[in-house]
């Protein structure tokens, strides 16, 4: 057995302990498991059908922690799996934004061994560092050996869910706040549309919205000094987002039930 170069995410899905109180295991077995089952299958077989080379996504869950992996590719499409790679932690996040749970994750690229429950090498050692040492706060941590190529790779996919801002200690992250920047931009925009799918597109930006609005303000309520400082950070972040849209919100005709999302939060 050898190390391959791989690109690799330790995710910690925060507030744990809590989720065991609050769902079932059945509920938490589900979340996590239609993520892993479900999309990175389907994104291997897309990828393997359309660019004719595997990326070899390989997931591993144990406890609150998710490592993720695929090739780094040595040619021509390297960029290109990269972008893959990143868009599907996104994903994870979003995806778990639907049920009212915080990620964070350290990204790197480096050796490893990763098939199926088996995962290790120095490049993990190096994401869990990132995840656990450096991102602090609710966001995902990009490595600065790949930052540069990440740069390199959004220039030519121009992929607006991968727009990075940099940390207090000078760390990269993906900023997912500019992305709902850019969302709330769209809704705007197609908030006259009379389209279904518009409707239908422009709902799930708002349940997305209301979902984080409301991670935060329940997260704010913790006692705890180290969990308040997280959720501040998220506080800042989200009033930041939507302060250039209060002004804009009052000429749309917003559902009773999506009116906060454009409240600042105090």
């Amino acid at each position: 057995m050898e190390y391959e170069n791989r690109y690799i995410a330790f995710i910690d899905i925060l507030g744990f302990r809590s989720l065991l109180k609050e769902r079932t295991a059945e509920e938490l077995y589900d979340i996590i498991n239609k993520f892993q089952t479900q999309s990175f299958k389907a994104k291997q077989n897309k990828i393997n059908k359309e660019e004719d080379f595997k990326l070899d996504f390989q997931v591993t869950c144990f406890s609150d922690n998710v490592v993720i992996s695929c090739l780094n590719k040595k040619d021509e499409k390297n960029s290109t799996s990269l972008i893959h790679f990143l868009e599907e932690i996104v994903n994870y996040q979003l995806i778990l934004n639907i049920y009212k749970i915080t990620i964070r994750a350290g990204i790197t690229k480096g050796e490893l061994v990763h098939q199926d429950d088996i995962c290790y090498g120095p490049g993990l050692v190096r994401a869990y560092y990132l995840e656990s040492e450096i991102a602090i706060f609710p966001k995902i941590v990009i490595d600065n050996n790949i930052v540069y190529e990440l740069n390199l790779a959004n220039q030519t996919e121009k992929d607006i869910y991968l727009q990075l801002s940099q940390g207090e200690n000078l760390f990269h992250f993906i900023d997912t706040f500019k992305t709902y920047n850019d969302w709330l931009n769209e809704v705007e925009e197609m908030s006259q549309s009379k389209q279904n799918e518009s409707k239908r597109y422009i709902l799930g930006i708002k349940l997305q919205l209301k979902n984080l609005r409301e991670v935060i303000v329940e997260g704010l309520k913790n006692e705890n000094a180290d969990v308040q400082l997280k959720y501040r950070w998220m506080q800042k972040k989200y009033n930041n987002c939507i302060t250039p849209h209060l002004l804009k919100s009052n000429k749309l005709i917003l559902e009773k039930d999506f009116i906060d999302i454009y409240k600042p939060i105090f």
